[in-house]
């Protein structure tokens, strides 16, 4: 297959609009492309020769072989790109050690072959993926513990397949919120958890139904919190049903938890809104175990607290205990994970 200059340069045009890549990125790609195709029909069993390909602004495609200058005969370890000083003086004649020549090595007619050409586009797309891998990765290595928009592409089994900006990412099953159903095209907010690199692959975890989730709402919308003013001490949940929150303050002149309740309760309701709706129940830390307990299982009322170890019996009246234990014992079950205790309503 011969190879037309033009069209070469064409697809690099391409790649440019399509990818939004630079043109000289674009070269390097195409280039790369070349010397596979290259390698596999003139060079097939010299895979240690080093060769540099150039595309000039016509479309003229050159191939050379890269020559290493040694001062020895000792230091050759390949005749074929290792020269001594009097042989590299053919090419050059002021050469010195160490200095690199290039030989041009381009048939008088470049042809590939099919199996050629399919090397050369399979290493060009592996070089598009490879970069657009670590454009995805710059794009987010820094936003960690951020909160991000995501738009519900598709959704695939237990699968939601999110679009964030112009990327894909996929909220996996157990950073969705239980029992709710995923719809396409919906906005929803997910937690930047983490990101890293594992081999080639970008790992991106981002969830909805980590505690830490609760959290980064709660800053964005408290500003208390992010000045240091209001600590959030503990968050125990119940991703989708409910969340308690312990929260203190330094400042004996700030009521934390009426902080982040927030005056009418604008800021809970803005905070729930951003959590689809999730109760969160706000509790200021104390040292006293009972006043903790009697104030995380709020709404409910309590009537007498008895502790025994890492044991507490709560006793509540009979029109109090649906409250108490909360939908699918949430109530119960949050309180003892906050609290420490292992709890008995009576």
């Amino acid at each position: 297959m011969k190879i037309d200059a033009k069209k070469i340069l064409q697809a690099a045009e391409l790649v440019v609009k399509e990818y939004n890549f630079n043109p000289a990125e674009t070269l390097e790609i195409i280039k790369m492309g070349l010397k596979t195709a290259f390698r596999k029909d003139y060079l097939p069993k010299n895979k240690k020769i080093q060769i540099e390909t150039v595309i000039d602004k016509t479309g003229t495609i050159k191939f050379y072989k890269v020559l290493e200058i040694v001062a020895t005969e000792e230091e050759i370890e390949n005749p074929f790109v290792q020269l001594l000083v009097e042989e590299g003086k053919e090419y050059k004649k002021d050469v010195e050690v160490g200095e690199k020549i290039y030989e041009d090595i381009t048939p008088e007619e470049l042809n590939f072959t099919r199996i050629a050409v399919q090397a050369g586009t399979q290493t060009i797309k592996q070089q598009i993926k490879r970069i657009e891998k670590e454009r995805f990765y710059q794009r987010f290595k820094d936003r960690e513990g951020e909160i991000l928009v995501g738009k519900v592409r598709f959704v695939s089994g237990d699968i939601v397949v999110l679009e964030i900006g112009d990327s894909t990412v996929i909220l996996p099953p157990n950073g969705q919120l239980p029992n709710k159903t995923y719809l396409k095209g919906e906005m929803v907010n997910v937690l930047l958890k983490k990101i890293g690199k594992a081999g080639s692959d970008i790992v991106l975890e981002v969830t909805q139904s980590a505690p830490e989730f609760i959290e980064v709402i709660m800053r964005r919308n408290i500003p208390e919190i992010e000045q240091w003013l209001v600590n959030i001490e503990d968050i125990v949940r119940f991703a989708g049903v409910r969340s308690k929150v312990l929260v203190s303050s330094n400042d004996e002149r700030i009521d934390p938890a009426g902080v982040c309740i927030g005056e009418w309760w604008s800021r809970i309701m803005n905070i729930v809104n951003d959590i689809e709706g999730e109760r969160v129940d706000i509790i200021e830390a104390t040292d006293n175990q009972e006043e903790l307990i009697m104030k995380a299982f709020l709404p409910a009322k309590i009537s007498t607290i008895v502790i025994e170890g890492d044991n507490a019996t709560v006793y509540v009246n009979p029109d109090q205990k649906p409250l108490a234990f909360g939908r699918r014992m949430s109530n119960l079950k949050l309180v003892s994970k906050l609290t420490g205790y292992r709890i008995r309503i009576e």
